[in-house]
């Protein structure tokens, strides 16, 4: 008999229905996303979502922890806070910045497992939702509904993230002008590869570069922390115009460069 695991909501000592998924399902809220994992049978579930008053910490109104199976048949998919903190809802404040975290399975039986997502808020047109897995290096498309094969091996709750999910803004025909005052940076070519060259200028906050295509097609993604000067590398295969998108100090910013073979 197949079955799938509910969600519920802890506070404290007291558990709670959830009925967070279904009163989701049912709201105009945007900007939420179930992704799903199937396998041996059975199913999981997990929901990141972004919202007005939510932090990047744990939030007793919007999030919810993470219940595992006592079933070694049931997968389990969820993001946390840190190793201690697994979660089944997370959310986050309202997506005007690019987002980029890990994604958890526990995994007791190895073997072939699916993952698909399904928005239960629609998302702005041209916002771009990957998921990565960090063993192969694939990226996939998750605003479609397609189920996408992975072979999991044994995993528990200490094991380290197999994938990585991405929430990037859309692009705009106009580039930004930089504004960051911490932030110097230039694109240059070598061989098979756009290097972009930063200076952070005494800030310590972390710095995401985005590659796309000019069809608005994510390219590549890195993420640099607390680092005051450094050297991001892209391998490129196809000449062509490309553009980067550099977020800094909660600014987004973006430039246009072309690669020639």
């Amino acid at each position: 008999m197949n079955a799938t695991i509910t969600t519920t909501k802890l506070i404290g000592r007291l558990l709670l229905p959830a009925m967070f998924l279904w009163a989701l399902q049912s709201s105009a809220m945007n900007d939420a996303l179930k992704i799903k994992i199937i396998g041996n049978g059975y199913s999981d579930e997990t929901v990141i979502y972004f919202t007005n008053g939510a932090t990047e910490s744990f939030d007793g109104d919007f999030d919810a922890w993470k219940l595992f199976s006592l079933n070694n048949n049931v997968p389990s998919i969820y993001t946390r806070i840190d190793t201690a903190s697994p979660l089944s809802i997370n959310a986050f404040p309202e997506l005007n910045i690019n987002y980029s975290f890990d994604l958890y399975t526990v995994i007791n039986k190895a073997g072939s497992y699916s993952i698909n997502a399904n928005e239960l808020g629609t998302f702005a047109t041209g916002v771009s939702i990957t998921l990565l897995d960090l063993q192969t290096g694939f990226t996939y498309n998750l605003r479609d509904t397609s189920l996408y094969s992975f072979s999991l091996p044994v995993s528990t709750a200490k094991s380290a993230a197999r994938f990585r999910i991405s929430f990037s803004l859309p692009l705009t025909t106009n580039l930004n002008k930089i504004t960051d005052s911490h932030l110097s940076f230039f694109v240059y070519q070598t061989e098979n590869e756009l290097n972009v060259k930063f200076n952070t200028k005494g800030s310590n906050e972390k710095i995401i570069i985005t590659l796309f295509n000019t069809n608005g097609q994510l390219v590549e993604t890195k993420e640099i922390s607390n680092e005051m000067s450094g050297l991001a590398l892209f391998s490129i295969q196809t000449a062509g115009t490309y553009i980067f998108r550099l977020q800094h100090n909660n600014q987004v910013y973006s430039t246009i460069t072309s690669f020639l073979k």
